[in-house]
């Protein structure tokens, strides 16, 4: 679960813990050597599966303004005053996708090494994203760490 504490009335620190086994490497449609594939589906559903969960938890404990927050069948959907946020899984490709009214649509696959969900395109950190995004809309800044 997630372990939480108030460090200001503007930041919330969400901590995540995610244990699986590691990941191996493989490439990439676009032939990119990256590691982003996990050993078996099952452990890519667990990592993803937690992700979503913290990520709604954390944002339905400290972001009171949010219209509606809804985690089901691997997707993650929250209305927000600028328009929808959706992060779903993607399991053929073991990715997942985010779409949002602000940044647009992104592919993150896991790459340990890096540190979560990097955005196949740019090497961005899907937390990152989120912090961004919920800085802009809501004023409030939560920091997405992992443990």
């Amino acid at each position: 679960a997630i372990s939480t504490a108030t460090v200001s009335s503007k930041l919330v620190f969400c901590n995540f813990t995610q244990n699986v086994s590691p990941l191996h490497r493989a490439g990439t449609a676009s032939g990119n050597n990256c590691i982003r594939e996990f050993n078996t589906e099952a452990e890519f559903h667990q990592r993803s599966d937690k992700t979503l969960q913290n990520i709604q938890e954390c944002i339905e404990d400290h972001i009171d303004e949010i219209e509606e927050v809804c985690l089901a069948s691997g997707v993650l959907t929250m209305e927000t005053p600028r328009g929808t946020w959706v992060i779903n899984k993607q399991t053929p490709n073991r990715q997942l996708w985010w779409s949002s009214p602000i940044s647009g649509p992104r592919r993150y696959e896991y790459n340990e090494e890096a540190g979560g969900w990097i955005y196949t395109r740019d090497g961005g950190n899907l937390k990152e994203i989120l912090e961004e995004e919920i800085l802009a809309v809501y004023g409030q800044q939560i920091d997405f760490q992992d443990e």
